[in-house]
């Protein structure tokens, strides 16, 4: 009985965090569109999203029977064998949304909850199956195995439709709108407006239908009756509003139908969404109130086939206790959304996926990316040969830029698309929700959202051919991150199901502690990377100060703060690796990473600013892209080699025999002098000793050769491990790489030195710098 206590008392603690963690991921589904157009401040979007949630909460519409018996089949569990699912379940559920949310990444909490129990089921199987519960049952008795296909391919169905289809209706409504709609199309987009209210309000209606605040049979009965009168009022009424406002007042619909979609997602989530955080704990409260009303005295002989009638949603969902539970529940998640730094993480990296600007990505291209974006162009190229050219003449014409200017976001907020596409994400969105619900066809509401914005991303050209390798890089992570949690869900659950069924009390309370520590220890990481991020991107709040000599001012003292670090770096990495010390090795590599991050930052911070220079100085971006990159390049070959150093020391491999220490020590005080001739350069501004540091490229370049040739014949006299021989190959191909960016850098240094110093009247580099 103690552990049956201890249970009931952990499914209140993760109940509880499950809602945290979970709507700091989800809440990406209803922010993205509002957040990313930027229709206005943020807290006037959580405002909006929190009333969402708020009546989504009250009628919910008793979606917790997929925890009861739409996955697993109660009636072949006992009470400790369901309860040891159940929190096994939540305790995997907590840390895997916990570390998305850290990583910025949005997964599928509804996919998640499923295989959790699909683990946690099996499970049980294998143990009822050897003998240590009382009968033996195959899996497809205990598991609803049809369900779970039937859910997974709908997943891959849904998928590509949201993509398609997102796409399509984006490319149709910039063709009609184009991007120079905020003053036109008055009488039209109050038309569209009214259908775009009328269809998100389907979506309540058929997603939402009734809940604890609303008489089931009445409000059925009414729907039932009046639904086509009820959409048609809600067109018209919406349709004559939007045209008074608009021609009245200059209102800007678009904007409207974002706040309305925003509210309408947001009461979607919390009304069906509700079941993966707290539809555990509620089961379980069901199963453990049965049991104390029956007559069996040990939980390990209590069936639970009570949990096949409708029990919550008929009885204990009209108890003012469970009101309580569920009024909690979204004072939880509106909090959460408020205070969430997580939260905010995961809707920028989506937001960040689907912008219309340029700028820094976040994803790395793979070869599956650039695979993908040649059969595109490919695709593209045959396209424009087929088609006439007065359409892609009309086609060009109408996506001609020109961003609605109304939006009046704070001095720190920017919008990423305009609110055109917005709408398009949300109508598009909510009726595939909807059509999936009143189909009955399994959808997750996360894998729907984020497609739909993809789709018309796709569309409204932001996925360009300088970025799109990005770009589909870094739906291809997102994608395969909800694949992986879904198998990281199913094969820790089965194991938690294990130890907890064995090990009772005895390992549920040191696993619950462990799971404290892990989430502070996440806790504490993220806010330490949000620190650094935030200082590094951090910059004057002044608009009008955005020119070539602040930027080539900011790039200039960060480039000598990278110098500065890759010289030092250079020799602690060698010096570590000589010595072989592993720690050291470690912390160089860790420098490294820092210094890769701080590249990488300049550059986003560059590139966010780069459209305004480029229009008042259309060489000065050019430039300023060229001393990064190449800047950039050199740090990456230094990440090579400490990278190499730390893990060829960390497997205990042999190190360097003495003559290759001596040679490695002698090259890495030619660096350093080579550097420090490089910052002279940068400091003095000595442009014209750019010669010089050619001479001392071809002096080091040709020692680098020399130690090469040198290394290969003492590997003919079997000098040397093959590992280490061939690491000290490795390192001299990247040292001669950094020297050789080395130059391209100064080289393309001195443009930008000599770009600020043309004729008076004219931009200058400010020498004070």
């Amino acid at each position: 009985m103690i552990f049956i206590w201890i249970i009931f008392s952990l499914l209140i603690i993760f109940g509880i965090l499950n809602l945290v963690t979970g709507a700091s991921n989800d809440a990406v589904n209803f922010l993205n569109s509002a957040v990313g157009s930027g229709v206005s401040k943020r807290k006037t979007i959580y405002l909006v999203s929190a009333a969402g949630i708020f009546m989504g909460v009250l009628i919910s519409n008793g979606m917790m029977e997929i925890t009861r018996n739409g996955i697993i089949y109660p009636d072949k569990f006992y009470l400790t064998e369901l309860l040891s699912v159940f929190i096994a379940s939540m305790m995997v559920n907590i840390v895997l949304i916990d570390a998305f949310n850290t990583l910025r990444f949005p997964v599928s909490t509804t996919i998640a909850l499923i295989f959790e129990l699909i683990g946690g089921g099996l499970a049980v199987a294998l143990i009822k199956n050897n003998g240590s519960a009382a009968g033996s049952l195959p899996v497809k008795e205990i598991i609803n195995t049809d369900k779970v296909l039937l859910i997974f391919a709908g997943i891959i169905f849904s998928i590509a439709l949201s993509f398609l289809i997102g796409a399509i209706v984006q490319f149709f409504s910039r063709l009609v709108f184009t991007f120079n709609y905020r003053h036109n199309f008055k009488v039209m987009l109050s038309v569209v407006g009214g259908l775009a209210i009328t269809a998100i309000s389907f979506m309540i209606f058929k997603k939402s239908a009734y809940g604890i605040i609303i008489e089931e049979h009445l409000w059925r009965e009414l729907i039932d009756k009046y639904f086509q009168e009820i959409l048609i009022t809600i067109f018209a009424g919406t349709t004559f509003l939007f045209l008074f406002l608009s021609l009245s007042f200059d209102v800007d619909i678009s904007r409207l139908v974002v706040f309305f979609g925003t509210f309408a997602l947001a009461l979607s989530f919390a009304a069906n969404d509700l079941v993966n955080f707290i539809g555990l704990p509620l089961a379980g409260f069901e199963s453990i109130r049965s049991f104390f009303s029956s007559n069996i005295a040990a939980p390990g002989n209590f069936s639970l086939g009570s949990l096949n009638d409708n029990m919550l949603t008929e009885k204990i969902f009209k108890d003012d206790a469970l009101f309580a539970v569920y009024l909690f529940s979204a004072v939880v998640m509106i909090v959460t959304l408020f205070y969430s730094r997580k939260a905010r993480g995961v809707t920028e990296t989506e937001v960040y996926l689907g912008r219309q600007h340029p700028g820094y990505e976040r994803f790395e291209p793979s070869q599956f990316s650039r695979f993908i974006v040649k059969v595109f162009i490919d695709m593209k190229s045959s396209l424009k040969e087929i088609l006439p050219e007065k359409i892609i003449s009309f086609i060009n014409e109408r996506y001609k830029r020109g961003y609605s200017e109304g939006n009046e976001m704070q001095k720190d907020e920017r919008f990423y698309f305009d609110t055109l596409r917005a709408v398009v994400n949300l109508t598009v969105a909510g009726l595939l929700i909807s059509a999936g619900t009143y189909l009955k066809f399994p959808l997750s509401t996360t894998f729907v959202v984020f497609m739909v914005a993809m789709g018309t991303s796709l569309a409204d050209n932001a996925w360009r051919e300088d970025n799109a390798v990005y770009r589909v890089s870094g739906v291809m992570y997102i994608l395969g991150g909800w694949f992986v949690s879904a198998t990281l869900a199913l094969a820790g659950s089965f194991i938690l199901t294990f130890i907890i069924y064995y090990g009772k009390a005895w390992t549920v309370i040191p696993l619950t502690l462990v799971l404290f520590y892990h989430l502070y220890k996440t806790t504490v990481y993220y806010r330490e990377k949000e620190k650094e991020r935030q200082k590094k991107m951090r910059a004057p709040v002044q608009k009008e100060i955005i020119t070539f000599d602040v930027m080539s001012g900011s790039v200039n003292r960060n480039i000598r703060s990278l110098l500065v670090g890759s010289s030092k770096v250079y020799f602690l990495s060698v010096k570590a690796f000589v010595d072989e010390d592993t720690a050291g090795s470690q912390k160089a590599a860790g420098i490294v990473e820092n210094l890769t991050n701080n590249a990488k930052e300049t550059k986003a911070k560059l590139f966010e600013n780069i459209l305004v220079i480029s229009e008042e100085d259309p060489e000065a971006g050019n430039i300023l892209i060229q001393v990064m990159d190449h800047l950039s390049e050199m740090i990456r070959s230094l990440n090579d080699i400490s990278g190499s150093f730390f893990k060829h020391l960390k497997k205990g491999n042999a190190g360097f025999t003495m003559s290759q220490k001596a040679e490695i020590y002698m090259l890495s005080e030619e660096i350093s002098s080579f550097f420090n001739f490089l910052l002279y350069i940068i400091k003095e501004r000595k442009t014209d000793a750019t010669h010089e540091l050619t001479d001392k490229q071809k002096r080091v370049i040709s020692y680098i050769e020399e130690l090469r040739i040198t290394h290969l014949k003492n590997i003919k006299k079997g000098e040397g491990s093959t590992k280490a021989n061939l690491l000290f190959v490795e390192t001299l191909a990247s040292t001669k790489n950094i020297i050789l960016f080395s130059v391209n850098f100064i080289k393309a240094y001195s443009k930008l030195f000599l770009h600020g110093n043309r004729p008076a009247g004219e931009k200058h580099f400010s020498k004070s710098r």
